[in-house]
Formats: C-alpha cells, structure tokens, sequence
C-alpha cells in the first residue's frame, strides 16, 4: 500500500481501523503521514460494533479525523471529502458512541 500511495500520491486517504486491523492500521498511518506526507490528509473509520483506538494512539499518528460506525459508502465518501476541505472530525466526547453526530456535522460541514 505504501509503494501504491507513494506512485500514486492521493490527496486523501480513509483506513479501516476497527477490530484485528487497529494495529496495521496505525503503522500505515504513520508511514502515510510522516514519510514526506504521503497522504496529506488521512481519516480512520470503524465499522458497526467495533471499538475505535484511543484518542493518544489516532493522536500520535497525525490522523485528521474519525469516523465510527462507517457501514454507508456514501458516509466514507462524505467523509474523505470533508476531510480534503480541511476539516478535522475527532468526536466528542471519545471514545465515540454513536455515529449520529459524526454524520450530523459532516452534514453541516458539506451542506448536504
């Protein structure tokens, strides 16, 4: 992934990070972020059910936002989008519950 993104250079990118792939997921990030800035902007997502990582460890690896509860494409895409404008999505209070108020303020933020 990494040779890819570095061939490539993607303006935004979205990781998985729930469940077994926390882990991974945090290497890569770190990789993608700090390796000349591969992906300038960079957001984990979790899937329904799956616990997100603590606030210190997206922190560490320059993460710009989270999204949990990402099961809808069209979320992701909304998502990497506000994510490519600037935003930075961190729920409060964390670790997030609920995907509610995720989506609510990239609702308000896309003005969709």
């Amino acid at each position: 992934m990494v040779r890819l993104a570095r061939a490539v250079r993607p303006d935004v990118g979205c990781l998985a990070c729930g469940g077994r792939s926390r882990v991974e997921a945090l290497r890569l990030a770190r990789v993608l972020k700090t390796d000349v800035r591969i992906v300038p902007s960079l957001g984990f997502y979790t899937r329904t059910g799956e616990s997100p990582p603590s606030r210190a460890a997206v922190e560490s690896v320059h993460v710009d936002g989270l999204l949990s509860g990402a099961e809808d494409p069209a979320a992701l895409l909304s998502f990497a989008e506000a994510l490519l404008s600037g935003a930075r999505i961190m729920p409060e209070p964390w670790p997030p519950q609920a995907p509610g108020p995720v989506r609510r303020l990239l609702t308000r933020l896309l003005g969709r």
